[in-house]
């Protein structure tokens, strides 16, 4: 386990551009309610802005006094610095869910915990997805059966009504995906009022992008 003060993430086809590190470490030395910074991610030779940073731009929320960029309630790990204590305080990325989506869960706790969560242009890493990835519809499949562990374990139930009736089957064998159902439902706890109702602005959020 790592024991420095912060910990920034990064998958097997990520990495940080020169000198994100350092901004990023001057960002939470000046803000100590700063419990994880998402970066800036640039994706394949073109290094077009990734779809999820867009959505994190254009959050609802403004900018908090005491951090360093707008104020998000989500994150790709790739791209991602945390705060060790506050990653720690909040569970980390827990035994539910699996990679892909992941996130999600973390980054609402932190914010139940009072840390903020802060996007900063300035710190950038570098993706390049492999060429040989799973298909759309195994990828969707995948993330919307996430989301729902993620629905079990923290939001109120007509959230996990909806997430249910999107259709998405586990991508795993029937008993593996029993298991993390029974494994979230023992985990769930409820979020404070004022995390909930932000929640539900992303998930609104989400939704339009996905309708336009």
């Amino acid at each position: 386990m790592a024991r420095t003060d912060l910990v920034a993430f990064a998958d097997d086809d990520s990495w940080w551009a020169a000198g994100a590190l350092e901004e990023a470490s001057r960002a939470f030395a000046k803000h100590p309610r700063l419990g994880l910074l998402a970066g800036r991610i640039e994706v394949g030779p073109s290094r077009r802005l990734d779809a999820v940073c867009e959505e994190m731009c254009a959050a609802p929320w403004g900018q908090s006094a005491d951090l360093p960029g707008p104020d998000v309630l989500g994150f790709l790990a790739c791209g991602a610095v945390v705060r060790r204590q506050a990653f720690l305080d909040s569970g980390g990325f827990g035994r539910v869910v699996p990679f892909g989506g992941e996130e999600e869960r973390l980054a609402l706790d932190l914010a139940a915990r009072g840390w903020g969560l802060s996007y900063v242009d300035a710190v950038v890493a570098r993706h390049e997805p492999s060429p040989t990835r799973e298909s759309p519809g195994a990828r969707s499949a995948r993330l919307g059966f996430h989301h729902l562990l993620t629905a079990v374990q923290r939001r109120p139930p007509d959230v996990v009504r909806d997430r249910w009736r999107g259709g998405h089957h586990p991508p795993y064998g029937r008993w593996e995906a029993a298991w993390r159902l029974a494994l979230a439902v023992t985990r769930r706890r409820r979020l404070p009022d004022a995390v909930e109702r932000r929640a539900r602005q992303a998930d609104a959020l989400w939704a339009a992008e996905r309708t336009d």
